[in-house]
């Protein structure tokens, strides 16, 4: 039970608005949708970064003690509008990958989903969480006041786990007009309601 489709059985995800049930289901590269959705260029912000050893991360990962992962905190952030679409937190197994992404992941701006396009890399998306509406991100996160709805999911390529985002996207947003500009919701009035659900997948 972990493709991403399995969220429109989850009555809190029925409850979002459009926007947000298309972001958190999405399998694909979130940086190019919310590009077209919006109509302007995604840029990445690093909020913070650390080099950590494999004991110390997501269990998903099927790290090895010593195995070096990089994990990372970044936003996604609209180049011509300066507003924050989603925060990201990764932890990525970087010893998996050719020297030339090594490389790239440490010295670009560019997320790890558009990483992969540029390199020709194959993988495959495994959801293994969502969760609600909340207000508990990490504190580099916090520049954005509010509540978030969250999923994690996790990248496999070459037949093994190479990373594991969460995401959080803000419960403000929803779809924009005809020339990209978003309305922001009323939090109070949101559909989304106030209901802390978290829906745990099983990954096989």
């Amino acid at each position: 039970m972990n493709e991403f489709g399995s969220l429109v059985n989850v009555p809190e995800f029925r409850s979002l608005n459009v926007l947000q049930r298309a972001l958190l289901a999405s399998d694909g590269t979130l940086t190019e949708l919310l590009g077209a959705v919006f109509l302007e260029t995604m840029d990445m912000v690093k909020c913070g970064q650390e080099v950590r050893k494999g004991r110390a991360v997501h269990s998903a990962l099927e790290c090895m003690p010593d195995d070096t992962v990089l994990e990372r905190q970044i936003a996604l952030r609209g180049r011509r509008s300066s507003r924050i679409y989603v925060y990201a937190e990764s932890q990525i197994a970087v010893d998996r990958f050719g020297p030339d992404f090594r490389a790239a992941l440490w010295q670009t701006e560019e997320p790890i989903g558009r990483l992969a396009r540029a390199f020709h890399l194959e993988s495959r998306r495994e959801l293994l969480e969502f969760r609600g509406p909340h207000a508990d991100i990490p504190r580099q996160f916090m520049a954005t006041p509010g509540e978030f709805v969250t999923r994690t999911y996790r990248i496999c390529g070459g037949g093994r786990p190479v990373a594991i985002i969460t995401e959080h996207f803000p419960v403000t947003l929803s779809l924009p007009d005809r020339e990209g500009v978003a309305a922001v919701a009323d939090p109070a009035g949101n559909e989304a309601g106030s209901t802390r659900q978290v829906l745990k997948l099983n990954v096989t």
